[in-house]
């Protein structure tokens, strides 16, 4: 019996050691998180106050890049899309803080207003801030695929999902009926150093990570014909938005679950050289 109680004991022990261990190490990633929450407001707030950002009015640089076989009387929402300011970004206070910057970037109802950058891989920003502290948030980055100053035919940009909101956590805005209920959400402007542009998104969705929808470069119309096929059919909102092999897209890529991934398609319809 003694053998029992004392075995029991140990057990019982060994239980409550593990569950304190277990206890360190959730509170431990707490603070972290948090800490590096604080830190990504911070890095925020320093760069709005920084950065000069204005709504840009229409010049006679600017080219609309109008959808094929539509007309000003359609009811394609293109046409009140267009008459929307261009945001531009003076980019030179930023570039004394990361010269590694390159864009800015706004994406309508949601917190995404920020700058993002371009190195030469896809892995340094995942766990690195805009200051290039170490953070596990790390910060919106261009594919180190695509060309900074000339458009290539899918523009790829990144960034974690964080659950309080901020990188493109806010994101999944767009799978919410309050924000597909306001067409005026369907706008992503950006701002580099070269050119101002205006995006129009046609599709939303989350799907098992993969990536096929990372594609940068195509072999023929025929086949970028296709991949835009593949991105219209996975959404999961009917943007009913022509899209062609013709069009510029844009594709943001972010974390929606821990094997899943959130994305969002825009094909370009405004821009401006600076």
């Amino acid at each position: 019996m003694k053998l029992k109680t004392k075995y029991k004991k140990l057990i019982l022990l060994l239980i409550l050691i593990i569950s304190i261990i277990c206890l360190s190490i959730s509170t431990y990633h707490i603070i972290v998180w948090k800490k590096e929450n604080n830190e990504i407001d911070e890095t925020l707030d320093k760069i709005n106050d920084l950065v000069d950002i204005n709504e840009q009015k229409d010049s006679e640089n600017v080219e609309y890049i109008e959808p094929e076989d539509d007309t000003p009387s359609s009811d394609n929402p293109f046409w009140q899309y267009i008459k929307m300011n261009l945001l531009n970004v003076n980019f030179g206070e930023l570039k004394n803080v990361n010269p590694k910057v390159v864009g800015w970037i706004e994406v309508k109802g949601t917190n995404v207003n920020m700058p993002y950058v371009q190195t030469s891989n896809n892995s340094y920003y995942l766990n690195h801030s805009f200051d290039n502290t170490y953070n596990s948030a790390g910060w919106a980055f261009l594919d180190y695929r695509n060309n900074k100053k000339e458009l290539d035919k899918n523009n790829i940009i990144y960034a974690h999902g964080r659950k309080n909101g901020s990188m493109f956590g806010s994101l999944r805005n767009l799978l919410t009926k309050d924000w597909l209920n306001n067409k005026n959400n369907y706008i992503i402007r950006i701002s580099t150093e070269t050119e101002n542009t205006m995006w129009q998104i046609f599709s939303v969705y989350h799907i098992k990570t993969t990536n096929d929808y990372i594609q940068i470069d195509f072999k023929s119309d025929d086949e970028l014909d296709n991949f835009i096929d593949k991105l219209i059919k996975r959404s999961t909102h009917n943007f009913d938005t022509k899209v062609s092999s013709t069009d510029k897209i844009l594709t943001l890529s972010t974390c929606y679950t821990s094997t899943e991934k959130l994305v969002v398609h825009a094909k370009l319809i405004k821009k401006e050289v600076r």
